[in-house]
């Protein structure tokens, strides 16, 4: 569902107070349970959430926090996700993860997959990279640490899905740079008591930093400038 303009008017409030640069706000283009492939009323509605984030920004000035239009993209079974490479281009942040139809894919199956979209489409972040995989060998997810830094893609660390150490060691051990998201849903602050900010509370947030994980390599962390900047160089491709 697209957030209705005053939800959107009440985040910026919000993050005014508090001093925030800017905010990315993503929506699903089609539904996670069952995503499918691209159609005229999904793409519209990745848009018409686009238009509501421009004119909040539009109608606020230069003051306060920038908000970023974004999408949770889902991959689908071809590899591709369910949003065309055109709207994915005119967005600032874009977040392909696992959902529905591709539980059943084994880690393996899953990196294949990734290869190609990397390759195609202008994703910036990895969501819940953890998510729907059994326990599978830590090479398996040193390659996908691998080929995330190596296509300038950021691993998203989530409340949702914990990581074990082993994990967190190979994330220490690599060039790949973090995202913090809370992938915080409704039901998770009234079942948990949890706040939409608190993400220090995540375990391997605590664990990252207790070993010394530098903020310089949490993109959370960056001014505007340098994250517009690093958005940027995964939209070349749309020139092509």
């Amino acid at each position: 569902m697209i957030c209705g303009r005053g939800a959107i008017e009440e985040m910026r409030s919000y993050l005014a107070k508090r001093e925030y640069e800017y905010l990315a706000i993503v929506n699903h283009a089609t539904n996670p349970i069952a995503p499918e492939p691209p159609t005229t009323s999904s793409e519209k509605h990745v848009r018409e959430h686009k238009g509501i984030v421009d004119r909040v920004n539009n109608e606020a000035g230069p003051n306060g926090p920038l908000l970023l239009s974004g999408v949770e993209a889902s991959l689908l079974a071809s590899g591709n996700v369910d949003v065309t490479k055109e709207t994915l281009c005119s967005l600032s942040v874009v977040i392909a993860s696992r959902h529905g139809n591709s539980t059943a894919w084994g880690l393996d199956e899953t990196l294949r997959r990734l290869q190609h979209l990397f390759a195609h489409c202008p994703v910036n972040i990895l969501g819940h990279p953890t998510r729907y995989v059994a326990p599978a060998p830590l090479a398996m997810y040193r390659e996908l640490l691998r080929l995330c830094a190596g296509s300038g893609v950021a691993f998203e660390l989530n409340l949702r899905n914990p990581f074990g150490r082993d994990l967190i060691a190979a994330i220490l051990n690599s060039d790949v740079l973090i995202s913090l998201g809370s992938d915080i849903h409704g039901n998770m602050i009234r079942e948990q008591g949890l706040a939409a900010g608190s993400l220090s509370s995540i375990p391997v947030i605590r664990e990252l930093q207790g070993q010394g994980f530098p903020a310089s390599r949490v993109i959370n962390t960056w001014p505007l400038a340098k994250l517009n900047a690093w958005l940027a160089k995964r939209r070349t491709m749309c020139n092509t």
